[in-house]
């Protein structure tokens, strides 16, 4: 998976009341050249929002609860643009963070994948590219004391391993 570019609006994790931060922001990461990218900011600025929400899944995974839960404007957003396989996507979430709600939708290769928004046809989508939020998660993000995907139970990793 190659990360494109990143919009967030009304991120929880960009709001300090004695602050004057703004509301969101879009990163292009094409404009970077090949190498390390450094986040660097006060407590409280978004870094830890933003590597949260470079993902495809539609849900924080430092957060319980569904993704409405962590924006507080009536029009945030969430939108990732990635590559994967040859192939171009965009997962845009429209959010209502006042009502706590969302639609999330997925574009592959500028075609609507999951008309009517409906996050549980969205899951399905993102399942059939990446598997289980579990593995991915495990595969891809560890912490220092985490087991890592060799860590998951045998039947989870056949299930990824046998529907690719």
């Amino acid at each position: 998976m190659i990360i494109n570019k990143l919009e967030i609006k009304g991120a929880k994790g960009f709001s300090q009341p004695d602050q004057n931060y703004p509301d969101g922001f879009e990163i292009d990461f094409g404009r970077f050249s090949p190498g390390l990218i450094a986040l660097v900011g006060p407590n409280g600025s978004g870094k830890t929002t933003m590597m949260e929400c470079l993902q495809p899944y539609p849900f924080m995974p430092g957060h319980t609860g569904k993704l409405a839960n962590n924006f507080k404007l009536k029009d945030s957003i969430k939108q990732l643009e990635f590559a994967y396989n040859g192939h171009s996507y965009l997962s845009k979430a429209i959010i209502n963070g006042e009502k706590g709600n969302a639609k999330i939708f997925l574009y592959e290769d500028g075609e609507l994948v999951n008309a009517d928004g409906n996050i549980k046809d969205y899951n399905q989508a993102i399942e059939r590219l990446f598997g289980s939020p579990e593995i991915y998660f495990k595969s891809i993000f560890q912490s220092q004391k985490d087991n890592g995907f060799a860590g998951l139970r045998a039947d989870r990793k056949s299930t990824r391993l046998n529907s690719s």
